[in-house]
């Protein structure tokens, strides 16, 4: 249903309502009238049945409420998704999308903890404390991911370099020294960012010894 249907059938309820309670009265003074009950009776009846109306309103108040925020939930939901779908589809670079999927979840989940403790500013404090803490450990662990990927991918350069100009023979030495010399620098420094085990790091400075 859209919210003017459920508003429209709120208002059909609400007269649905009222018309019962109308006629609930109606009957019980003409039982009055009627000398079926006295007047004490009707008096207790009486103030029962506005107790009760007031109830069913309320209630019925409540259920309209309800359905309306459930239904505005969905359209929040559906509206920050598709403009999720939108920030992320302009992303090309892989480690800004990772980046950005990263702070979207977290925007989500700090909104989602705003709806669920509104009522509780401790219990959202804490939350919120929580969810700041994973988001920077996930970030954390993005950019220790990002460090190995870099590491690697420089040794891997350095070490293509290196054999490229041990097996030139146009190459001079000192090219080749300055080959070997920032190989063995990068290798350090993939062991350093955990970007390689310790055997294979033991391994590449054999190799350039």
């Amino acid at each position: 249903n859209t919210l003017a249907q459920i508003k429209d059938g709120y208002a059909k309820e609400i007269v649905a309502l009222e018309d019962k309670i109308k006629n609930e009265s109606a009957s019980l003074k003409k039982q009055f009238e009627d000398k079926k009950i006295t007047r004490s009776q009707y008096d207790q009846l009486d103030a029962a049945a506005q107790i009760s109306a007031d109830l069913q309103r309320d209630a019925l108040t409540q259920k309209h409420n309800q359905e309306v925020a459930t239904k505005e939930a969905a359209f929040q939901k559906e509206l920050s998704e598709i403009k999720q779908k939108t920030q992320l589809a302009g992303i090309v670079d892989q480690r800004q999308l990772e980046a950005k999927q990263l702070e979207i979840t977290h925007e989500q989940q700090i909104a989602k903890a705003i709806a669920d403790y509104k009522g509780d500013a401790d219990k959202l404090f804490q939350i919120k404390q929580a969810l700041d803490a994973q988001y920077k450990a996930a970030q954390d662990k993005l950019d220790e991911k990002n460090r190995k990927e870099d590491a690697k991918k420089k040794l891997e350069a350095t070490q293509k370099t290196a054999d490229g100009l041990a097996n030139d023979p146009n190459a001079t030495f000192k090219a080749r020294l300055a080959s070997l010399e920032a190989e063995t620098k990068a290798n350090d420094e993939a062991y350093k960012a955990r970007a390689i085990s310790e055997d294979q790091y033991i391994e590449n400075k054999r190799k350039n010894t």
